[in-house]
């Protein structure tokens, strides 16, 4: 139990009131209450102000947040400067031979993305990028050499694209893949190109510019000839068209995606993979937004699916945030079939997440769900109202 946690449990008790008393105070459910109190999630600071006056605790609760979101960062801060002073040890000592283990770096890089926080990467990735170009700008190394830092450090360069967006920033993480492009054409590799122009479909859906995100998956097709980098484009041109509108033809462009994977063709790792998993999520959040129930129904099973590889396969494989967003997409299509129950069933989880795990998509996504909850039949039902206000909350 965090010390915030304790401080909020025992100024509870000693006013006497039940978690549900505290969590309707505090637009909180009782399960979020729970957690808080558990050091299992973390809430923001208003939370904490708006406990300390509601339980009358003269400061105490507040102090004690304040005291654990010191402590939580000045232990991150350590893991950064920890990491800073590696890698620029590994920068003022470089020669040729240190490429490898930049390009090493960058590939863990993509594979802790997975599990880790996006501000956690955003830091540990603009450090690696920092030392990688250093190593860049003092020259002297081989053709070969020089390519391969290129793409290691457009690499990194998509690894910051990831976490800016998911920290809900479009705009930064756009700039990113653009470093990410120009390394790709400096070291001449079609792979990252094709992935590049993947992420920038991915960054401008996020934004609805759908003409455009169109437009970058269609030209990065034209760098792959088959195998996941190519359903990946694909799979990024259903959910464009779906969000256009174009829901008939979804089902032909995710069709070509289940055709293309069959082509032999690389798989990276981490971010740069995509597994069949991988394309279940995407087709679910395709057929989601489709107009007829049985589009509905199939982007559910596509979505629980999605989960169940992730919870049971390689650890290695799985990506938290997209497990996350895909039971988004699951109580999506279940608010559409009028399965209200079903739907806060699948939310539950997300619910629970700490704010560091909260990524802008998942809060974009959920707003879709609050305005369908606006919406007839559920308008007039009170187990709507309150499933509406939790996700307002959120």
């Amino acid at each position: 139990m965090s010390e915030f946690g304790s401080a909020l449990r025992t100024a509870r008790a000693r006013r006497g009131l039940s978690l549900s008393e505290l969590g309707r105070a505090t637009t909180y459910d009782r399960s979020a209450v729970a957690n808080i109190e558990a050091g299992r999630r973390t809430p923001d600071r208003r939370f904490a102000e708006d406990a300390d006056t509601y339980l009358d605790a003269a400061g105490e609760v507040v102090a004690a947040w304040d005291r654990d979101t010191a402590e939580r960062d000045a232990r991150l801060e350590q893991r950064r400067l920890e990491r800073l002073a590696n890698a620029e040890s590994l920068a003022l000592a470089a020669d040729t031979a240190d490429v490898d283990g930049i390009g090493e770096q960058a590939a863990s890089l993509a594979v802790a993305y997975l599990a880790e926080t996006p501000s956690v990467m955003l830091r540990e990735a603009a450090t690696a990028r920092h030392a990688a170009l250093a190593l860049l700008s003092r020259g002297g190394l081989s053709a070969e050499s020089y390519a391969d830092l290129l793409l290691a450090t457009g690499r990194m360069s998509g690894v910051l694209a990831y976490a800016a967006l998911d920290l809900g920033q479009p705009d930064q993480a756009l700039q990113h893949t653009e470093a990410a492009w120009r390394c790709a054409v400096l070291a001449g590799d079609d792979e990252l190109r094709a992935w590049v122009r993947g992420t920038q479909s991915l960054i401008t859906r996020f934004t609805e510019d759908f003409p455009r995100a169109l437009a970058y998956a269609i030209d990065g097709q034209q760098y792959v000839h088959g195998g996941p980098a190519l359903a990946r484009l694909l799979c990024g041109q259903a959910q464009t068209m779906a969000g256009l509108g174009a829901s008939a033809s979804v089902a032909a462009v995710l069709n070509d995606a289940e055709r293309a994977r069959e082509v032999p063709g690389p798989d990276g790792a981490g971010i740069f993979a995509f597994r069949e998993t991988k394309q279940r999520y995407y087709a679910g959040s395709s057929l989601v937004f489709g107009e007829e129930s049985k589009e509905w129904h199939l982007a559910e099973r596509e979505a629980v699916a999605a989960v169940l590889d992730w919870e049971t396969g390689p650890v290695v494989d799985r990506s938290l945030s997209d497990e996350a967003l895909c039971r988004v997409y699951a109580a999506t299509a279940r608010v559409q079939l009028g399965e209200l129950e079903g739907t806060r069933d699948a939310l539950a989880p997300i619910l629970d997440l700490p704010e560091d795990r909260r990524i802008s998509w998942i809060k974009k996504r959920m707003g879709r769900i609050v305005t369908i909850l606006d919406e007839p039949p559920y308008n007039g039902s009170p187990q709507a109202k309150n499933l509406r206000a939790e996700l307002s909350a959120y």
